[in-house]
Parts: C-alpha cells; structure tokens; sequence
C-alpha cells in the first residue's frame, strides 16, 4: 500500500517544506548563518522592546489607531443616522429583542395550550353524557 505512493511525486508543499528543512538545518552553510543571524537578531529584537523610548513610540501610535478608529465608527454612525439607517449596533440589539420576544412567545403558547387541555378536561368532565334511549 505504502509503495504505490511512492512512485507519485512528492507535492509542492511538502517539497518546499523539506527544501527550507535542508537550506536551514544546522549542518549546512546556510543554517549555520541562519542560526547566527537568529541569535542575533533575537538579542538586538528584545533590547529594542524593552527600550522605553520604543515602548512610548508604540504605544502613542496604538492609541493614536485607537482613536483614528473610534472617530471613523463615529463618523460611520452620523452618516447611516442621517440615511435613517439602522446602525449594525442597533441591528444586534433588535436582533436580541427579538429572539427574547420569541422566547417569550414559545413559553406563553406552552403555558396557554397546558391550559386549554385542562379545561378540555375539566369540560368533559362535567358535561353529563347524554344516555341512549331504547
């Protein structure tokens, strides 16, 4: 079974893949540099992330995105209120409504038809069964 698929070549994916295996491996050129320019770049990457300098840059620049994201959704909402559109906010929230409404539909009907199978009952009961007469 396993020797059928021998003969078929190897896809392009797993070929790639054993390719960057062979190019990176440790026992090649080409792995060794890479191992050292990983090592290295892991030291300066990490001295640079702890540098407070960096750490102020990214976080006014998170907080600049933040707000640039904010003011758009802002923007974004003015303009489907003045369409009188529904904003998708809204929409989740009518959504929820009416699923609750639903919920509370199903229980009502359950409870009405509990009630009407007892007054079936209770009518059958009382309503006196007419006798035949010979």
């Amino acid at each position: 079974m396993g020797d059928s698929n021998s003969s078929v070549k190897p896809k392009l994916l797993t070929r790639a893949v054993k390719t960057v295996g062979i190019l990176l491996g440790p026992s090649t050129p080409t792995g060794r540099a890479f191992g050292v320019v990983e090592k290295n770049l892991t030291l300066i990457i990490d001295k640079i992330g702890q540098s407070d300098p960096y750490l102020d840059h990214v976080g006014r620049r998170l907080s600049k995105k933040f707000q640039s994201r904010v003011r758009r959704n802002s923007l974004q909402e003015n303009v489907l209120h003045a369409l009188r559109l529904p904003t998708s906010t809204e929409v989740a929230k009518l959504r929820h409504d009416v699923r609750s409404l639903h919920d509370q539909m199903e229980a009502l009907t359950t409870q009405l038809e509990v009630v009407l199978e007892s007054l079936e009952k209770k009518n059958a009961s009382s309503t006196p069964k007419p006798e035949e007469s010979p």
